[in-house]
């Protein structure tokens, strides 16, 4: 065996940085495994000209290069995985699932402008985010919530996503606040995915929509708040219609409101004035986000019934 895996790799390192490191080995080759768009994925295959050279170097196994301490092992054959390996000596056979892990092919591509950030402090706001993000060029942070219906209350998952407004201040911010450390946590910070629709939805995506000239679209509600309560806040522009969208509960036999809904008023001019005036309105600790809502479109069998 000629060839080491080397883990744990420090994502700002080029491959004459593991070059210099394993200089006292004689690498024959380093190839950093990396991102359709270039980023590390922090692992690296070296191949050395004789097993004898590759055996001394697993010395670097635990070896600190850049600001990361590396783990060096022996490369598996290309025919076996260290999944297939685990699951052998368990005596399980079958084929390899042979998916990707991080992308599957016409589902999903990697930004060039967005980061994925976990393992982010519990109690973290997005103010400190923007702050540890703002020499990036910070357009917008997103921090994933999750509703406890214990105590009724809305808590970080430890999990962010921060859009910034180059390729290059992404990959600045990549190598370097990755493995960063915040209150006690190493952070995790990558480039994010993006869903690509398959050409079904896509088709239908690019169907041109029009805007609703008396309904408008209601998110980030109260989840306690009742459809009672969304009509009465928007009362005074003369509702016709309120309805929080909600979901079944099953095992409960409830309905649970999914923080959503659509409000229909009598006139346009009544929209615009709802949307100027409660946009960013508070309501329970939450600001409301009111903007007009898509028309929903029409059948066929109704159009060609008209």
């Amino acid at each position: 065996m000629t060839t080491l895996y080397v883990s744990h790799l420090d994502y700002s390192l080029k491959v004459e940085d593991v070059q210099n490191a394993f200089k006292t080995y004689n690498p024959k080759e380093v190839k950093i495994i990396s991102t359709p768009i270039g980023y590390s994925r922090g692992f690296a295959f070296i191949e050395f000209a004789t097993p004898q050279e590759a055996e001394k170097a697993l010395e670097m196994d635990r070896h600190t290069i850049g600001k990361m301490e590396i783990k060096v092992q022996k490369a598996l054959p290309k025919e076996e995985t260290t999944t297939e390996r685990k699951m052998n000596r368990r005596g399980f056979k079958g084929k390899r699932n042979t998916r990707k892990r991080h992308l599957v092919k016409g589902t999903n591509e990697v930004t060039d402008n967005m980061l994925f950030i976990k393992n982010l402090p519990f109690a973290i706001t997005e103010e400190k985010l923007k702050e540890m993000f703002s020499k990036f060029g910070v357009v917008e942070i997103t921090l994933i919530k999750t509703h406890r219906k214990k105590g009724n209350v809305t808590k970080n998952n430890g999990i962010a996503f921060i859009t910034v407004k180059t390729a290059e201040e992404q990959k600045k911010a990549i190598a370097e606040m990755n493995n960063f450390e915040v209150e006690g946590r190493k952070i995790t910070v990558a480039a994010a995915y993006k869903k690509v629709e398959n050409k079904q939805t896509t088709k239908k995506t690019n169907e041109p929509k029009s805007l609703s000239e008396t309904n408008v679209f209601v998110k980030n509600l109260p989840f306690t708040l009742t459809d009672e309560g969304f009509k009465k806040l928007f009362e005074k522009y003369d509702v016709v219609e309120a309805t929080i969208v909600k979901r079944h509960n099953k095992k409960l036999n409830v309905d649970r409101s999914k923080g959503y809904g659509f409000v229909t008023f009598k006139t346009a001019e009544q929209q615009k004035r709802a949307i100027a005036e409660m946009d960013n309105f508070e309501v329970e600790g939450r600001k409301i986000t009111v903007t007009s809502a898509y028309q929903r479109a029409e059948k066929k069998e109704e159009t060609t019934s008209n």
